[in-house]
């Protein structure tokens, strides 16, 4: 990765970069003009060593396989940051568009629209894990949920954020949906031991290694999210399995809520995107609103 050095009135040549999220980023988001090239610097917040180097390490390693994970999906840094010899931040390539999570929780796109964009991050995956098993290389997205996908004009999707990825021997970040598997899951006696089979806890940080299962049971997440209009991962166990024999009662496909099934079980999790094309019109009666209406009468 080049380095920049900036100038001590680096804030008057920036503006603020607002991406309509709701989620806090790690740092500020700022837009940067350099050599009449219009970029997005990312200044960190935190300035704790042993976290600033296990992002110079992160970063690094993305730079060295830059050719080998060469997907257009992927918003890799390419600027290192310093200010008087201090490391504030990275660069990388601004895009133009808007942030996914307005996509998929506004009332303005329906749900076949919802599902398209959907589909596409499940083929991202595809092609990642095609990747993966060429090269070896375990690169996983890390914290993957609908505020780190940015849809461009051309309606394709953006993926920003790589410097909380899984790649090399680099300590996994944090990341939304597996807190959730952390602090929620983790306390059901039912499935415990399985889930902590499965999704193991990092023996450096308090946090959970990524793999390609966390990466899908993210993507997985991001589907139910968009379906129930709100977090399903704060479901515990049994309503989580409540909700999906709900979907399957207003005939969204059986195979697919099987797959959905398999992110609290022993089994590997799966993609789904091939599924997603089953879900028509009525997938507004999956709503959160519409559920909690249909269990009260029940």
């Amino acid at each position: 990765m080049q380095i920049i050095h900036l100038e001590s009135n680096y804030l008057i040549k920036s503006r603020l970069y607002n991406p309509n999220t709701k989620y806090n980023t790690e740092g500020l988001l700022l837009m940067y003009m350099l050599e009449n090239k219009k970029l997005l610097f990312k200044e960190y917040y935190c300035n704790e060593k042993e976290t600033l180097d296990n992002k110079i390490y992160t970063l690094e390693y993305l730079d060295k396989y830059r050719n080998i994970i060469d997907l257009d999906e992927l918003i890799i840094p390419e600027y290192f940051v310093f200010l008087e010899n201090e490391f504030k931040g990275i660069m990388m390539k601004f895009v133009r568009g808007i942030n996914m999570e307005n996509i998929l929780y506004s009332p303005s796109y329906n749900i076949k629209e919802k599902m398209r964009l959907l589909k596409i991050v499940g083929l991202f995956l595809k092609k990642l894990d095609r990747i993966n098993e060429k090269e070896n290389i375990n690169f996983f997205i890390g914290d993957l949920h609908e505020g780190n996908i940015i849809v461009d004009k051309n309606n394709n999707i953006n993926i920003v954020d790589l410097d909380s990825c899984k790649i090399g021997e680099n300590i996994p970040s944090y990341s939304k949906y597996l807190v959730s598997v952390k602090h929620k899951y983790l306390a059901s006696l039912k499935h415990k031991d399985i889930i902590r089979e499965k999704y193991k806890m990092n023996k450096f940080k308090n946090v959970i290694d990524q793999d390609r299962n966390t990466d899908l049971y993210c993507y997985t997440m991001i589907v139910l999210n968009t379906l129930f209009q709100g977090n399903v991962a704060n479901l515990d166990i049994d309503d989580f399995y409540k909700y999906l024999n709900y979907l399957e009662s207003i005939n969204i496909d059986k195979e697919l809520l099987d797959k959905i099934s398999k992110i609290y079980t022993k089994e590997d999790n799966e993609n789904i995107y091939e599924y997603l094309d089953t879900i028509n019109d009525n997938g507004y009666k999956a709503h959160r609103n519409i559920y909690k209406i249909k269990n009260k009468k029940n």
